[in-house]
């Protein structure tokens, strides 16, 4: 197996906001987990609704919210891996 080299190019964007803003950066896993009532897959508009639904809650209960939803949801075996990671500024 050979190494490939790969170049990246970055950029710094910076944005002003009038007010705190909250930004998440998630795996597909979370989407891709099967549960519920009918065993389906959560999918990323629900995931997005959810932001969309909790951004303005403090960040620990923002948190508490999708433990919930792992634990209510998710009650077939986990598929893949969940990250999500909220950031407000």
């Amino acid at each position: 197996m050979s190494l490939k080299k790969i170049s990246v190019v970055l950029q710094t964007i910076l944005y002003n906001y009038k007010k705190a803003i909250c930004v998440y950066i998630f795996s597909d896993g979370y989407a891709d987990q099967f549960g519920g009532e009918k065993g389906k897959k959560f999918m990323v508009a629900n995931l997005q609704r959810t932001f969309a639904e909790i951004t303005d809650k403090p960040m620990q209960e923002q948190y508490d919210i999708f433990i919930c939803i792992c634990k209510l949801a998710w009650q077939l075996r986990a598929i893949d891996d969940v990250l999500v990671i909220g950031v407000r500024v």
